[in-house]
């Protein structure tokens, strides 16, 4: 029986879902450290592609609570966008809030 099977890309992503059992210890956009018993200090999964418009495909990458929300507020949520500009949105995010942490 030949059976096939998707490719893994090469960022260790699968079915749009991180599969590394390694968790980051602090939020890769404010570096806030992660505490699972604060809710606003919560690792999160925040899909880069909006779920509303790609069911859960795409890559995913972990935020706390707080940037997580702060960063949904800023992407447009009623009209799909190209990948690419999610994607753009995440890296701009990301590279604001580093900037405000060493400041």
């Amino acid at each position: 029986m030949n059976l096939k099977h998707k490719k893994e890309s090469t960022k260790g992503y699968k079915y749009g879902r991180k599969k590394s059992l390694l968790l980051p210890k602090h939020c890769q956009a404010c570096g806030i450290k992660y505490d699972e018993d604060n809710p606003h200090e919560m690792r999160t999964n925040h899909h880069i592609w909006v779920q509303r418009h790609f069911h859960g495909e795409g890559p995913v990458e972990i935020l706390c609570q707080d940037c997580h929300t702060e960063l949904d507020s800023r992407i447009p949520q009623r009209h799909k966008l190209k990948t690419k500009e999610y994607q753009k949105y995440f890296d701009d995010f990301i590279e604001e809030k580093n900037k405000e942490a060493k400041a």
